[in-house]
């Protein structure tokens, strides 16, 4: 087995409507295929989330077990717009406070991705 390096997908989830919930996530996703094209794996909190298993719990546990998920991580990358996320802007604190590297540039993963390849 070969290490990867692990990526968390981090950005907005919750939307006004159904129709930009399901943009946020397809924008996570494509973030998400990026990274493993380039040989890390990502970490996609949005494709464990999806829109049928809101109701099975309330928002809280999602996201606190997105954040057990994003601690377990090397790194975490940021989908545009991230800016209009409380969850992001959180995660985002969370893995600055456990020294967690935080990406919102592609070619600054890009070079962290290449430099963790033995």
């Amino acid at each position: 087995m070969q290490p990867l390096p692990l990526v968390y997908v981090a950005g907005p989830y919750r939307a006004s409507t159904l129709l930009g919930v399901r943009r946020n996530i397809q924008r996570a996703m494509e973030l998400g295929a990026n990274v493993a094209r380039w040989g890390a794996m990502p970490v996609i909190p949005h494709s464990n989330t999806p829109v049928e298993f809101t109701d099975i719990k309330d928002a809280d546990f999602w996201l606190d077990g997105t954040l057990n998920l994003m601690l377990a991580c090397d790194a975490v990358v940021l989908v545009e717009y991230w800016q209009s996320s409380s969850g992001a802007k959180n995660e985002i604190a969370v893995a600055k406070k456990n020294d967690m590297p935080v990406f919102e540039k592609w070619l600054d993963l890009v070079k962290w991705i290449d430099a963790w390849r033995p």
